[in-house]
């Protein structure tokens, strides 16, 4: 019989999302801290990878959240400063056989991150 072929799950979906933001950490900390408050923003990040690991696009910004005076405040210069830091720490080291499923793949990936202070 045949193995099963690897399906992209919430748990391997949130894994994924997980191991990114933990490998983006180590670029992040070499970032200037913007201010307070600026860790209370939240931007959802769109990431498109090859296969290496490597960002085939620039990241993109699809929404922000968090109180309005820190958005509106921090708001362009935390989305300059995510999308070099997930440019940055390119390449990512991600699970060759999760890269493009039947059921998605971390190809394409959406994440949900916060800068720390």
């Amino acid at each position: 019989s045949k193995p099963a072929a690897p399906t992209f799950n919430a748990q391997a979906r949130a894994s994924v999302a997980s191991s990114i933001a933990s490998q983006a950490q180590r670029c992040a900390d070499r970032q200037r801290y913007l201010g307070d408050g600026a860790e209370q923003v939240s931007m959802q990040v769109k990431l498109s990878f090859a296969r290496s690991g490597r960002l085939s696009r620039p990241p993109i910004i699809t929404s922000m959240a968090g109180p309005s005076e820190y958005r509106e405040k921090y708001g362009e210069l935390l989305e300059d400063q995510v999308r070099r830091i997930f440019a940055d720490c390119a390449p990512f080291q991600l699970p060759a056989d999760l890269y493009d499923t039947d059921s998605g793949g971390w190809k394409e990936t959406t994440l949900r991150y916060r800068v720390r202070k």
